[in-house]
């Protein structure tokens, strides 16, 4: 769930994040870009990745290939 809001308090915030809002977006909305990323990730999750996790596999895919570089050719 995305919440588009004019609140500038950090308790309605935190309160909407604890019911499982996935992104705050504060008005005015002047980064388009970001707006339709959030909307994208709401739509499609299994699209997105947190970076952490995204740099483990790829540390774990790179340590694989360091001790078996001969299975990569």
């Amino acid at each position: 769930m995305l919440v588009i809001s004019a609140t500038d308090k950090m308790a309605d915030i935190a309160k909407v994040l604890r019911l499982g809002v996935q992104d705050i977006l504060l008005k005015p909305l002047t980064d388009i870009n970001r707006l339709r990323k959030s909307i994208l990730a709401c739509l499609y999750p299994s699209m997105f990745t947190s970076q952490a996790i995204e740099e483990t596999e790829l540390f774990q895919n790179w340590d694989a290939l360091s001790k078996h570089s001969s299975d990569a050719i």
